[in-house]
């Protein structure tokens, strides 16, 4: 168990390289990156800092409505948008400038039919896109 780990996998730690026997660096969950030194503390040097990340939708498979989860690393313009399987925008959920921080969004799927969708987040440089399945 650690400042960033539990046994139940919340916090999880990704990663973790030591330099030297004195310095090493973890990464965990929502962008935390730890510094420890002399193996008995620990410094959340970045602890607050928040990258940008686009999260699974859940539930996934969905019926009628899902969340997305987002992370905005730095304030600008943010667009969240759903495509259909050809690529045609069928949503926007998102167009507008936010500041640094993690949202969510309701997606209303009620008038869309089955099928596999896709939804990308565009924030500055950062672009990533998912996909979800809507079933009837």
């Amino acid at each position: 168990m650690t400042p960033f780990g539990s046994m139940q996998g919340e916090n999880s730690i990704f990663s973790i390289c030591f330099v030297n026997p004195e310095l090493g660096w973890l990464t965990a969950d929502f962008g935390r990156i730890a510094k420890y030194s002399n193996a008995t503390s620990v410094e959340d040097d970045l602890n607050d800092k928040i990258d940008f990340s686009l999260e699974q939708n859940y539930p996934n498979p969905f019926n009628p409505s899902t969340r997305i989860n987002y992370n905005v690393g730095e304030p600008g313009l943010v667009q969240l948008k759903v495509y259909n399987i050809l690529g045609v925008e069928i949503a926007t959920l998102v167009n507008e400038q936010q500041n640094s921080g993690n949202y969510t969004v309701e997606f209303d799927a009620e008038r869309f039919s089955s099928g596999v969708y896709l939804y990308t987040l565009t924030a500055g440089r950062f672009i990533d896109s998912r996909k979800m399945i809507l079933l009837r």
